[in-house]
């Protein structure tokens, strides 16, 4: 078996060039919050930055008055971690990458849209950038009730 390990942190894989892949972007993560904990720091504020599955991380934050998702495409995603996030009233959502994407009208917002109009929110969609010869990125506004 052809085994490799990570320089940095002496973990052994076999040949599954995915986990490694994996295992080298959570380190350049851990290494980013890292540095952002030190600047925090540097401006006498508490070293609070995390790495974390944001479903997890959003379910131990208290109520939310502002909620910026700006990660994955999958709408599967970005739903679960509205779910997880409880909201202080009149909250801000601020979806990212709104615009028509892989077969979805709203991207990743594709069912976050529906769901936070069905709550009463107020809905909007902004344009973010217009890129050369492509249609405009767009951004889901929404304040919940």
């Amino acid at each position: 078996m052809n085994l490799s390990a990570c320089p940095e942190c002496g973990h052994v894989f076999n040949r599954n060039e995915r986990a490694v892949l994996r295992h080298r972007e959570i380190l350049r993560l851990w290494e980013v919050v890292k540095n952002a904990n030190a600047v925090l720091q540097e401006h006498g504020l508490l070293p609070l930055a995390v790495c974390d599955d944001g479903a997890v991380g959003l379910a131990r934050l208290a109520p939310l008055a502002l909620l910026y998702l700006d990660g994955s495409d999958d709408p599967l995603e970005a739903e679960a971690q509205y779910r997880a996030a409880t909201f202080a009233p009149g909250a801000v959502v601020v979806i990212d990458d709104a615009n028509s994407y892989n077969g979805r009208e709203y991207g990743k917002a594709d069912r976050l849209y529906p769901l936070l109009q069905e709550c009463g929110a107020s809905v909007t969609i902004h344009d973010t950038e217009r890129p050369a010869n492509q249609e405009p990125y767009r951004m889901l506004v929404a304040v919940l009730p």
